[in-house]
């Protein structure tokens, strides 16, 4: 074999391990951009209530210099100058008698106009983060930020974004979303290659695409761990009661079943025949259990799915682009890799078989 050929061979296969260790590098260490975590209580009440706004990742040189709360048009921002003591800053909100009584009983939107030495200035949020009781009606309400516990060094104008709730876990985007991209594109050239065996019956092919099921459920399987992370950190469940993630877990167990009837046929014609048949057949109802019933779900929590709001529209941004999408293609081209050395193990043993009968 010339040298050029096998360059040539192997160079989507170091591709696929450059993009996967560069967007886990990436992924794991580009920081966050600062924003706020929490903020208790979350119902202002009381003639002189205060409340208190944990930030994240804000640099030492960034300073709190104004306060806001926002609903709509209505607006509560800081009275005169605030004052830091003993690690919190605090500023007072005077209740605005022209806003009348439609300026309470609703959530607020809490803002934080950030400065640094060179009088730059930025704002991080925290959406829909308190309710404000009309009991406020009668006094001031106090805002007061506590003690920033984490810091992070240089400009934080790059980063990926803070999102409420995801807060660090957006950086799973990185590896749960990429796990079920491959396991599709795996799964969809399987489904070519059990065509290509049912038309021309060369068992090459079915060996195939018995490959790449079984590399596809294996990243399944780290989609599923992943994911399963993911929604403990921001729904509170290993496993939440959502259509997407009951779906996944019944097209899963459809491809366990395929594995399962492979393993009890012994005739290599019969076994690629009808597992081809089952393969061709069981990948639209996977796509249908996992892509468009949670689509006509209205109770859904994954983003894109019903309702709710997809990654595109809300959280990938440039910044998430740029380790996204090469992840997505270096795990493909990875699992390919994976399914390849696969099957050149089932095509030996095959060879085996047919020696020793």
């Amino acid at each position: 074999m010339k040298i050029n050929t096998f360059i040539g061979k192997q160079a989507w296969k170091a591709l696929g391990l450059i993009l996967v260790l560069t967007t886990l590098t990436a992924g794991l260490f580009i920081p966050l951009k600062p924003g706020i975590l929490d903020v208790a209580p979350q119902k202002l009440s009381g003639t002189n209530p205060q409340l208190k706004a944990y930030v994240y990742n804000v640099p030492e040189d960034w300073q709190a210099r104004q306060l806001l709360l926002q609903s709509g048009p209505i607006q509560w921002l800081n009275q005169g100058e605030i004052q830091s003591k003993n690690g919190q800053v605090s500023a007072s909100f005077a209740p605005n008698a022209s806003q009348g009584n439609n300026a309470f009983n609703r959530l607020y939107t809490v803002f934080i106009r950030l400065e640094n030495d060179q009088a730059q200035s930025n704002w991080i949020s925290l959406p829909d983060a308190v309710w404000l009781d009309s009991s406020c009606n009668n006094g001031d309400t106090t805002a007061q930020i506590a003690a920033n516990s984490y810091k992070q060094d240089g400009d934080w104008t790059t980063g990926f974004p803070h999102r409420p709730i995801l807060n660090e876990s957006i950086r799973n985007q990185f590896f749960h979303v990429p796990m079920w991209f491959a396991m599709m594109f795996l799964l969809l050239f399987s489904v070519v290659y059990a065509i290509r065996y049912l038309s021309k019956g060369r068992l090459d092919d079915d060996l195939r695409a018995d490959a790449l099921i079984r590399v596809a459920l294996l990243a399944g399987i780290i989609g599923c761990v992943t994911g399963s992370a993911w929604a403990r950190a921001t729904w509170g469940s290993w496993w939440p009661r959502d259509p997407k993630l009951n779906g996944v877990a019944l097209g899963m167990i459809m491809y366990f079943a395929y594995l399962l009837l492979r393993s009890t046929l012994k005739d290599p014609m019969q076994r690629a025949r009808l597992s081809s048949v089952y393969g061709i057949f069981v990948f639209p109802l996977f796509i249908a259990l996992i892509w468009i019933m949670p689509k006509l779900s209205s109770n859904t929590l994954h983003p894109g799915s019903g309702g709710t709001v997809g990654f595109k529209k809300y959280d990938l941004d440039d910044t998430l682009k740029l380790v996204f999408y090469p992840a997505v293609i270096g795990w493909i081209l990875v699992y390919t890799w994976i399914a390849q050395l696969l099957y050149r193990i089932n095509r030996i043993a095959q060879k085996s078989e047919n020696h020793d009968a």
